[in-house]
């Protein structure tokens, strides 16, 4: 049994330990006993963690009082993310107290900033074992690292699945994810604080790997945040085909695809179809992708019905990008569009 003391003894070392005045000096790890090699840069990224931890434990307690043993505890589980330490955090959350879920999925976000992998599968790990009420246990945080720029009160709150979308270098990341899909599973619809979906933020960010990641939730494709943009939309927009392709062969069930086809026939909420938001890109991959498609015809016949500006600008917008397939059959149908409109311009000019 440990004495008081021994209890009492940081697993890692904190801030204050190696902040001699060398460039760099080794942390032991008190419990292996192996030493790892603390820079400069890491010590005062570790200060600034851990003031962080302190602010936020501070907002837990009322008056003065702090529990020097509980802020340790958090320091020392941010130290040991910080530097992608799986077992030691393993430690953690097999000894000592209970996790919170509102904890869980705090560290999960802040192993996916750093990439601390070994660190996130052993969190999944964890998040597996709980039970979570989507409706009740969802937190959302902001994020620690690199949006100095952005002020705070102007930042969304979001999850982990929201931070992972916006990386570079996600494909590990999201691998590790895989692996253990649980919390992929449950979060990949979550929107944070302005409404946006991961799967609409990995879109934005054009990641592929989060993409396909996160369609394997089949996540809701017309979920609008507080711009209405939704990531079906914000595909179709920036002619990203091959995210639209994606789509599609995930959602091949005759009751998925009959949902996908109303959805593509008002895409913008506002009675356009996929076509339109389509040729606004000015040009032509998935608008020459939907006409491979039986149902192209559908959205064309919900296009007539939209507002008269609406369907000139389409049919503009299509003769100026190129597709040569739907301009001609717009045109055939509708040989009067060759003549002027009251504007003083046809499609063709």
């Amino acid at each position: 049994m440990k004495s008081p003391a021994e209890e009492d003894t940081p697993l890692i070392k904190t801030e204050v330990e190696f902040t001699a005045s060398r460039p760099d000096q080794m942390l032991k790890d008190s419990m292996s006993g192996t030493k790892k090699r603390i820079y400069s840069e890491d010590r005062s990224k570790l200060k600034l963690i851990h003031c962080a931890e302190d602010v936020r434990h501070r907002s837990f307690t009322f008056g003065d009082k702090v529990d020097g043993k509980a802020l340790n505890r958090w320091r020392e589980i941010a130290t040991a993310i910080y530097h992608d330490n799986g077992k030691i955090l393993d430690i953690f959350i097999r000894k000592g107290p209970p996790w919170s879920k509102s904890e869980i999925q705090r560290r999960l976000l802040e192993a996916v900033e750093l990439n601390s992998l070994k660190c996130l599968d052993v969190l999944c790990k964890k998040y597996k074992m709980e039970e979570f009420s989507m409706e009740k246990d969802v937190v959302l945080f902001h994020r620690r690292y690199g949006l100095s720029f952005w002020p705070l009160d102007e930042r969304p709150k979001e999850t982990a699945l929201h931070v992972l979308a916006s990386k570079l270098t996600s494909t590990n990341a999201m691998e590790v994810l895989k692996k253990r899909p649980k919390f992929l599973t449950d979060f990949s619809d979550v929107p944070d604080s302005h409404g946006s979906t991961p799967l609409l933020l990995a879109i934005k960010c054009n990641n592929n790997d989060v993409i396909n990641g996160l369609l394997l939730a089949k996540p809701d494709v017309n979920k609008r945040n507080l711009h209405e943009e939704s990531p079906l939309h914000v595909a179709a927009v920036n002619d990203h085909d091959h995210i639209i392709e994606e789509i599609l062969k995930t959602y091949s069930e005759p009751e998925e695809r009959t949902n996908l086809l109303e959805i593509m026939k008002n895409i913008d909420g506002k009675g356009n179809s996929i076509l339109y938001s389509a040729s606004q890109s000015g040009m032509t991959k998935i608008l020459n992708l939907i006409m491979e498609y039986d149902w192209w015809e559908n959205c064309l016949e919900q296009q007539k019905k939209s507002e008269e500006q609406d369907w000139k600008s389409f049919v503009c917008n299509v003769c100026a990008g190129g597709c040569e397939g739907l301009a001609k059959i717009i045109l055939q149908e509708d040989p009067g569009l060759l003549l002027k409109w009251k504007e003083g311009v046809t499609p063709l000019m």
